[in-house]
């Protein structure tokens, strides 16, 4: 046993190079990988936190349009600035008792979410809108 152990150390053919690079390479590998999976990760993290802000805005929106949904002309395009955000509610008139809401959330200018409703007229508006 002793014999084969100072032969694999002394062996002067390279095999312990071999060995060696193969592990280095493995090694690098799963460091590089590492990285990469760490940056889409965090890429990934961004995404979804401005998907929440979107999505935060859009609720905001929403939320205000239908607290004050007796008072609204509907022939008007609404606009709002939230502190982490802006929107703009537009109405198209779908028939005399249903109209089309879409609610548009911006958040600078690369992302924003758009959303259409479809929601009933009110009864005291249907006859002064027309």
């Amino acid at each position: 046993m002793k014999k084969q152990l100072l032969y694999l150390y002394k062996n002067e053919n390279g095999s312990m190079f071999i060995y060696l690079f193969y592990l280095s390479l493995i090694t690098l590998l799963l460091t590089f990988t590492m990285i990469n999976q760490f940056a889409n990760e965090q890429s990934l993290s961004n995404l979804e936190i401005e998907a929440l802000q979107l999505n935060m805005i859009h609720q905001q929106t929403y939320q205000t349009v239908m607290s004050q949904w007796d008072e609204i002309d509907f022939s008007q395009t609404l606009h709002f600035q939230f502190p982490n955000g802006e929107s703009s509610v537009l109405f198209t008139r779908k028939s005399e008792e249903q109209v089309n809401m879409t609610i548009t959330a911006y958040r600078g200018d690369q992302y924003r979410k758009t959303k259409v409703y479809q929601l009933s007229i009110p009864n005291e508006q249907k006859d002064t809108e027309i």
